[in-house]
């Protein structure tokens, strides 16, 4: 195992841990274990920062930036600059789609001439390298200075700067970003053609979300709709995209439809879902199961998981009802008397 480690890191350039990562996910494959990269290595910087300075007439400014530690290169930045000080009052610990969704906000609420930080003209590809390192090295202050330093030689002022970064790997950055990197995206299928090659595909075992009232059959489904499911594969590369690819708040996640067959053999329907690139989910389900798809699931968040009882659900919710009808018969009778 430690040779395969060492080649890894070597053909990678990711770190020790990240290689012993790599060959868990691939199941001690050394050949899938070299394509587990952009699974592994987490060699890009997510920021999230505010700061204002001025004197009597303060400004106030949210930014955003993701970066290519290794490469030095900026991948997206996106920043506000206002008057307004409820900019400094925004949380800088929400995850970085609600974040990137705040500055829009601000940025779109402003009557006057929208204002920038010119993020790119302040750090140069040497900046960007010496960030990623100050993040792995996890030294706050040190990189609290080095940005502080870089603003104020910008702004030629004092400045208050509150920042966090985190670590990423490219599918995590995907998974809030599904277009951050589709330039790449076309390149690699390109040369996925040319080459014959399929690469690596990731398939976890899923089961649907059900959803009783709302939910459709799969017979009622196409491809590119979008389902609601849980990822319920206990190895290690499916315990570890069940957390890459849910949120504290729900063990739920969304994949968009690429297959759809029924097996006439044993009555039931194979789907194969997409949650990001190469990262697929497989599930099996009955004819009559109701499945959750995007827009059902934020109007039921009760909605039962289950794989065989849907009809039963049904059911017990038309009685339920009819039950409350008649209550409320006989109440507003009673009441009438």
């Amino acid at each position: 195992m430690d040779n395969k480690v060492e080649v890894i890191k070597e053909t990678l350039g990711v770190e020790n841990n990240e290689a012993k990562k790599a060959l868990d996910l691939a199941d001690q494959d050394l050949d899938k274990a070299l394509e587990m990269v952009e699974f592994v290595d987490k060699s890009y910087v997510l920021i999230q920062g505010k700061l204002n300075y001025g004197g009597y007439n303060k400004n106030y400014a949210l930014f955003n930036l993701i970066l290519n530690g290794k490469e030095g290169e900026f991948i997206k930045t996106n920043s506000v600059v206002d008057t307004d000080n409820k900019l400094w009052e925004t949380d800088l610990t929400v995850n970085n789609k609600v974040f990137t969704k705040t500055i829009d906000q601000f940025s779109s609420n402003l009557n006057k001439k929208k204002q920038h930080l010119a993020l790119k003209k302040i750090f140069t590809p040497a900046h960007i390298y010496q960030i990623f390192q100050l993040t792995k090295e996890d030294n706050i202050e040190e990189r609290q200075f080095f940005f502080a330093e870089k603003l104020e030689r910008y702004l030629e002022e004092a400045v208050e700067l509150e920042i966090i970064a985190k670590l990423k790997t490219k599918v995590q950055l995907t998974r809030d970003h599904p277009d951050l990197f589709s330039n790449e995206k076309e390149d690699t299928k390109e040369n996925t053609k040319e080459e014959g090659q399929l690469g690596l595909d990731i398939k976890l075992k899923c089961r649907p979300f059900i959803s009783p009232t709302k939910g459709k059959r799969p017979r009622d489904l196409h491809i590119e709709d979008k389902l609601v499911v849980e990822i319920i594969d206990n190895r290690e590369i499916g315990r570890y995209f069940g957390k890459l690819l849910t949120s504290k708040s729900s063990d739920l996640v969304t994949g968009k439809i690429t297959a759809l067959n029924f097996n006439s053999a044993v009555g039931r329907y194979s789907i194969t879902v997409q949650f990001g690139p190469r990262v697929y989910g497989k599930l099996v389900t009955g004819t009559e199961i109701k499945i959750a798809t995007k827009n059902d699931s934020n109007s039921t968040p009760n909605s039962t998981k289950i794989e065989e009882k849907d009809s039963n659900n049904n059911s017990i919710i038309l009685l339920v009802a009819m039950s409350i009808i008649i209550l409320a018969i006989v109440s507003v009778g009673f009441y009438l008397i």
